[in-house]
């Protein structure tokens, strides 16, 4: 395998760490939203963001 130069690992390195931020986003909204509106009136909501944490997932271990 090709090794990578220091600043193309620090780029990917810095996004990984965006997608984990967005990951606990992702989480937090919905934990909030489900707790402040039941999971009846947002199931909507509440999927598209359980949709950006699993490609946000996908996306991050695919790298590894």
């Amino acid at each position: 395998m090709a090794k990578l130069p220091n600043a193309t690992l620090v780029v990917i390195f810095n996004l990984q760490i965006q997608l984990l931020e967005q990951i606990d986003e992702a989480t937090a909204v919905e934990f909030a939203l489900f707790e402040h509106f039941g999971e009846e009136e947002t199931i909507p909501e509440l999927n598209e963001i359980r949709n950006i944490y699993r490609t946000s997932r996908h996306v991050l271990f695919s790298f590894f």
